[in-house]
């Protein structure tokens, strides 16, 4: 993170992004941080997690950051979530590699929800072994789609 504005791209790999939108001046995001990061080392193996900080400046989140290994981008005017209808922190998506925003269940309930708004317990090996399952089902099936919009093409 150099205070440079974030830009989210498509994926190169085809792979699905976790994308953890958060702020070091948001007392909630700060006490969900331990847990969601846990839950993308568990699963980081099928997803690319990208944390972003909204309206939030360099210092504040590198002194949070630092002894966490994960990158955190920066998003300072909040234009990023604003482009998924996203208006407050803590909240998480989980997209493809278009960046299109798929469901996900939500850690609380395993309801499938296109975000998840709020702060959430996600490292419980429960949800984590649940959206694991769902996440190959989920790639199953775009694959499966891709194949057959190829045989017709």
């Amino acid at each position: 993170m150099d205070g440079e504005l974030v830009r989210i791209r498509p994926s190169d790999n085809g792979r699905f992004r976790i994308i953890h939108f958060w702020a070091s001046w948001c007392s909630v995001c700060v006490s969900e941080l331990g847990s969601i990061v846990d839950f993308t080392k568990k699963v980081d193996h099928l997803i690319d997690p990208v944390f972003v900080a909204v309206r939030d400046q360099v210092k504040p989140v590198r002194m949070l950051t630092e002894h966490f290994a994960f990158d955190t981008f920066l998003d300072p005017f909040g234009k990023q979530m604003l482009k998924y209808g996203i208006l407050a922190v803590p909240a998480t998506i989980l997209v493809d590699s278009n960046l299109d925003l798929v469901n996900f269940p939500d850690p609380v309930d395993f309801s499938l929800t296109k975000v998840i708004k709020g702060a959430r317990e996600w490292s419980s090996e429960k949800y984590v072994e649940y959206f694991l399952n769902y996440l190959k089902r989920e790639v199953l099936i775009n694959t499966s789609k891709k194949r057959y919009y190829n045989i017709l093409r």
